[in-house]
């Protein structure tokens, strides 16, 4: 080992100089390659992003009643829905509305029992803790 316990000090190397830059070009591929990562991924969220939501306006588009457009509108002219495509629409609307209300059902009792549940958490370790110090409660 070295005088102080060190070892091969960073000092004592022949060629210290070339392994730090060795060691910092290392370290900037890395950063830049993990970059380049990062990027692509980004890219590909904000693709499938701009895709879901163009989707998603189509398909709320499709829930819309049926409509007759004013001259020169680029709908202007467009056929009426049959029967059968209305009652589709119809539907889907009804299935729209029912998961809809079911998740705001879902969503308020998750609420009400999180509240409702801190309380009873507390309650719960307060009683525990002060059984276990002795306490009767």
């Amino acid at each position: 080992g070295g005088m102080y316990g060190g070892g091969m000090g960073h000092f004592q190397q022949p060629n210290s100089w070339m392994y730090s830059i060795q060691n910092f070009t290392s370290s900037l591929g890395q950063i830049t390659e993990l970059m380049g990562m990062n990027t692509q991924v980004l890219g590909f969220f904000f693709t499938t992003l701009v895709g879901f939501l163009e989707m998603a306006s189509s398909a709320i588009a499709s829930l819309q009643p049926y409509q007759e457009f004013p001259p020169g509108h680029p709908r202007h002219g467009e056929q009426p829905p049959t029967p059968e495509e209305e009652r589709r629409r119809q539907s889907k609307v009804k299935v729209i509305r029912w998961l809809t209300s079911l998740l705001i059902s879902y969503a308020g009792f998750k609420i009400v029992s999180v509240f409702k549940g801190r309380n009873g958490v507390k309650k719960l370790y307060g009683q525990t803790f002060q059984n276990q110090l002795g306490g009767n409660s």
